[in-house]
């Protein structure tokens, strides 16, 4: 049985968190570009502004880089699993997409970013 103090603490145990979640974890901004690494050396930096479609030639042949929109995608790549392609649209600050067998990543640089580093 829960005390009527047990009651309050859990209820600004719940408040203090949402409250630190409102304040803490802003949304990220947008992205304004784009470095494309291929075997872990970066080869190119693309503008989000403008839309593009560019081949670049990883271990496995070649995949295909959108831009369209703002947003960032591989449309094509020689990998089996194409699970590059199944990781969709990237546009804020800090994401990252990537074809691990080709061996080429995508990060999208923003002027500012709440993340210093990614998780999986």
């Amino acid at each position: 049985m829960l005390t009527r103090t047990d009651r309050w603490i859990i209820a600004l145990a719940v408040c203090g968190i949402a409250s630190l979640y409102i304040l803490l974890w802003r949304p990220n901004t947008e992205g304004r570009r784009a470095e494309i690494s291929v075997n872990g050396k970066v080869v190119a930096t693309l503008d989000l502004q403008r839309d593009v479609l560019q081949k670049f030639t990883g271990m496995l042949g070649e995949s295909e880089i959108e831009i369209r929109d703002r947003r960032i995608r591989f449309r094509a790549s020689p990998c089996h699993g194409k699970q590059c392609i199944h990781m969709g649209w990237a546009r804020r600050g800090g994401e990252f997409i990537a074809c691990l067998p080709n061996r080429i990543a995508v990060t999208i640089i923003a002027d500012e970013s709440v993340y210093d580093a990614v998780n999986f």
